[in-house]
């Protein structure tokens, strides 16, 4: 497996050797994008490009037509990044952009998710055919992980996993199509009966407006649901392990995680999405770095694992480095960069977004004066700076 991924490549994504330039994208902007080099046995691991499957990307144009031309230029630009598989950090995204953004992640997360299913079930009845005809099975069928569940959705609050399920089913072709529990999902997630949302009902002026986008709907930090999809519906609340995709809170899951004892189901997590992570670092930042610590290792116990159809990167303990994860925040901050940097270790390579800011000028006629001043650390180290009036 060494060989396929090319170790000189793993050892430089783990000594956090990247090979990186500037590009940009229309809509997108400014973008630093970083590769393991050419020279390190990664030829086989260079991005490229996978269609859209046709019943979902014609749905997902009709859409698309009655958006203004920014944001349709804005979602084709993630869409690229996303089919050529490698990992982006959106470092500023807006809630007049979000739903663009959101719709985007989820069509890609319906296609991988039903390719993935369609292959599996593909291999099946090749797997089934040969042994009816009593042949030698065929070979070529490793096409799953350790456990089910391929796509982690991290959110902070209920009321951004509903925003999230709503973008997700917006792909899913009706009337044949069904949603399971979708009423339960809804009673759980909104606002609980009787409680009157402040922010819904308060005057436009009364709290700032990222506040409100922020905070409105149920603000709830503890939850988690598992996802999964057959071929003419969408169950929503089945137990991890028989889940394509889950949702969750950091906070809900590392809970989940600690009662039970048991992380297997994210060991094979081939997508991660996570979103308004400005608001996370906000909450207790460490939920967050648990649960990244925890993804994609070796599971404890075999669930029931046919070993002879598992991807031969995952026996070898190397998933994260298949992992594409996508990050995506209003503004950035060292945590984030942090987690950026020593946390995303696709082979694929990663982008990451920032802004050019236009140098301020100071107004003619306006002094600017500088002070020295002194601080004292609580490790009683000394410095001297200027402040500027």
């Amino acid at each position: 497996m060494t060989t396929l991924l090319g170790q000189s490549a793993i050892e430089s994504v783990n000594k956090n050797v990247w090979s990186m330039s500037n590009s940009s994208l229309p809509k997108i902007g400014l973008m630093v994008t970083s590769k393991v080099s050419e020279s390190s046995g990664s030829e086989k691991m260079k991005a490229g490009s996978s269609q859209i499957l046709q019943r979902l990307r014609l749905p997902f144009e009709r859409r698309q037509a009655a958006l203004p031309a920014d944001l349709r230029q804005l979602q084709e630009d993630i869409l690229s990044i996303l089919t050529s598989h490698r990992d982006l950090y959106h470092t500023h995204t807006s809630r007049n952009t979000a739903p663009a953004i959101q719709e985007s992640i989820t069509l890609h997360v319906l296609d991988h998710v039903s390719k993935k299913r369609r292959r599996v079930l593909k291999n099946s009845e090749r797997l089934a055919a040969a042994a009816k005809a009593g042949t030698p099975a065929p070979e070529d069928v490793q096409d799953q992980g350790f456990t089910r569940p391929s796509v982690l959705i991290l959110l902070p609050f209920r009321s951004s996993a509903i925003r999230w399920l709503e973008s997700l089913v917006t792909h899913i072709p009706p009337p044949s199509f069904q949603i399971e529990n979708i009423a339960r999902f809804r009673k759980e997630f909104g606002l609980p009966e009787g409680v009157v949302d402040k922010f819904a009902s308060a005057d436009p002026d009364a709290y700032p407006r990222d506040h409100v986008e922020t905070f409105e709907g149920n603000p709830d930090d503890n939850f988690r649901v598992g996802l999964k999809l057959t071929r003419k519906s969408v169950r929503l609340f089945t137990e991890f392990y028989g889940s394509d995709i889950i949702i969750a809170s950091p906070l809900g899951l590392r809970l989940s995680i600690e009662k039970e004892k048991n992380f297997d189901f994210l060991s094979s997590i081939e997508i991660l999405v996570v979103d308004q992570v400005d608001v996370l670092t906000m909450q207790n930042w460490e939920h967050s770095q648990f649960v990244f610590s925890h993804l994609n290792q070796i599971p404890k116990e075999s669930h029931d694992t046919d070993f002879s159809r598992i991807k031969p990167w995952y026996l070898d303990g190397y998933a994260a480095y298949l992992r594409q994860t996508v990050i995506l925040s209003a503004y950035e901050t060292p945590e984030i960069r942090s987690l950026y940097n020593q946390s995303l270790k696709n082979l694929a390579g990663k982008l990451r977004t920032f802004r050019r800011w236009v140098p301020v000028r100071v107004p003619e006629g306006l002094n600017q004066v500088s002070h020295l001043f002194k601080h004292i650390s609580a490790g009683s180290s000394q410095y001297i700076g200027l402040r500027s009036i």
